[in-house]
């Protein structure tokens, strides 16, 4: 991937830039509004060195039908539904004075509070969300990782990587410049995924429709069904174990091969450049084209 193509992918995470200029272990970023530097591990924002970090605990309505925007910069998304009416995060707060800041809930976003004149940053969240709703959460560089829920769901990263299990959504959409995505036990009635060098993998999904692309990573996917599908890779390897399409599934690569290893499938419609198509385990295949 081109270093153009890859800052335009990046540039997909909301409110979030990352530039790939970081020498010696370092990265840069403007995020929120604050120009951020990440520097063996050391975060400055402003210019500013935020040497304290402390973890506190926001609680969430458990109301249905709402919007909750989680992001962070260079930090893991660590998510999971809640059990009752306990909906219950754990933020980490950045702090260039020790014992500053807070976070709080404002128009649906977990967002830093500024109660002195220090710096403040929130770079981690942990913890349960409403099972229902909607759901977006991001990380620049940090991994993303959300279970259990049955809400519209929209997860982005940079770099790092993407992993969504046991879920129920009407809308799946999962994107990552560079980080690997795995989707495991999900039932989605539309379903996007998408990724730059990423490998992406999916597991026991059952879905309506599924649009699946990557740039140059590879594509597996293991004991799902779709009503429809569609893949496109640029020169990653495409591979299917034990899948059902209902309807047309779309293939297309410029030098990927595509594998198939047993299933069922009514269509399968392919554009290659040239890459190969390999059938194994005797798929049942309607009409291939």
């Amino acid at each position: 991937m081109t270093r153009a193509l890859l800052l335009a992918v990046l540039l997909l995470i909301p409110s979030c830039h990352m530039s790939l200029g970081g020498m010696g272990g370092s990265s840069n970023m403007t995020f929120h509004g604050q120009d951020l530097c990440e520097i063996d591990g050391t975060i400055y924002v402003d210019d500013v060195l935020l040497p304290f970090s402390r973890w506190e605990a926001v609680t969430l309505a458990a109301s249905t039908g709402t919007v909750l925007e989680v992001a962070v910069p260079t930090g893991d998304v660590e998510l999971t539904a809640a059990a009752g009416n306990a909906a219950r995060l754990e933020v980490l707060i950045l702090s260039e004075v020790e014992g500053e800041g807070g976070a709080a809930l404002l128009d649906g976003r977990v967002t830093a509070v500024v109660d002195g004149a220090g710096k403040v940053l929130i770079n981690a969240i942990r913890g349960t969300v409403p099972a229902s709703g909607r759901l977006l959460a991001a990380s620049s560089t940090g991994m993303v990782s959300v279970s259990g829920l049955q809400a519209d769901l929209e997860t982005r990263t940079g770099t790092g990587e993407i992993r969504v299990r046991d879920s129920e959504c009407s809308h799946l959409d999962a994107s990552s410049g560079t980080g690997d995505i795995r989707i495991e036990g999900c039932t989605v009635d539309e379903l996007s995924v998408s990724g730059g060098t990423s490998d992406l993998t999916l597991i026991g999904i059952r879905a309506g429709t599924g649009e699946v692309d990557s740039s140059t990573g590879d594509v597996s996917i293991d004991g799902s069904s779709f009503d429809e599908l569609s893949i496109d890779t640029g020169t990653g390897d495409m591979t299917l174990a034990d899948c059902t399409v209902k309807g047309t599934f779309s293939v297309s690569s410029g030098t990927g091969d595509l594998s198939i290893r047993g299933g069922r499938y009514k269509l399968v419609a392919t554009s290659f450049g040239t890459g190969d198509v390999r059938l194994a385990n005797t798929p049942d295949i309607e009409t291939l084209r």
